[in-house]
């Protein structure tokens, strides 16, 4: 993964308001309000946009993509939204198996964040993903099912298993598993 690159919010700012069909919030009530969300994830955004229309959504992550500013998909605070996003929507059918962007965000994502069969939200720093934060089972399983979809059989298996083999002993997943540790930890699904 390559360094970092400081993002110039306030040209950033002007790109996507000139253009945009929703709101774009800078400002630090709204960036604090999208910090948290059901996870323990604690990441400041940059800025905030709630697209109107699947269009506007879209242009809103080519304006980001030109400023090379990061995007997070957020849901409705289930903390499955900002996580493991990037296979998705070939897994649902959004683009064929066969297109080649699909074959490239695997790629991308198993370069950038899987290790050891495990999968990571998001990059914190230059410090191994392990060492970060725990590995984020439900990436790892989506991964498998993206590995699955391009006939990755045996990665798709082995992803799987590594993944299943974190089950916590009351025999429930943790959404986070500690790889040094070998034990879940994070938020554990309430009964």
């Amino acid at each position: 993964m390559s360094e970092r690159q400081e993002v110039d919010l306030i040209a950033l700012e002007r790109a996507r308001v000139a253009e945009g069909d929703g709101e774009v919030r800078f400002d630090a009530g709204s960036r604090g309000a999208y910090a948290t969300d059901g996870s323990n994830y604690r990441q400041v955004p940059l800025g905030v946009v709630v697209p109107r229309s699947v269009e506007a959504g879209a242009d809103a992550v080519g304006v980001c993509a030109a400023f090379q500013a990061p995007v997070l998909a957020r849901g409705g605070g289930t903390s499955l939204g900002g996580q493991c996003t990037l296979p998705m929507p070939a897994i649902r059918g959004a683009y064929p198996a066969d297109d080649p962007r699909t074959a490239a965000t695997l790629r991308a994502v198993r370069a950038d964040l899987a290790s050891d069969h495990y999968g990571y939200r998001f990059r914190h720093d230059q410090r191994p993903l392990q060492d970060a934060e725990g590995a984020f089972l439900l990436c790892g399983f989506t991964m498998a099912l993206a590995e699955h979809q391009q006939h990755d059989d045996v990665e798709a298996a082995r992803r799987f298993e590594r993944n299943r083999a974190a089950c916590g002993p009351p025999g429930v997943y943790a959404e986070e598993f500690d790889v040094a540790q070998r034990q879940p930890r994070g938020n554990l699904p309430q009964a």
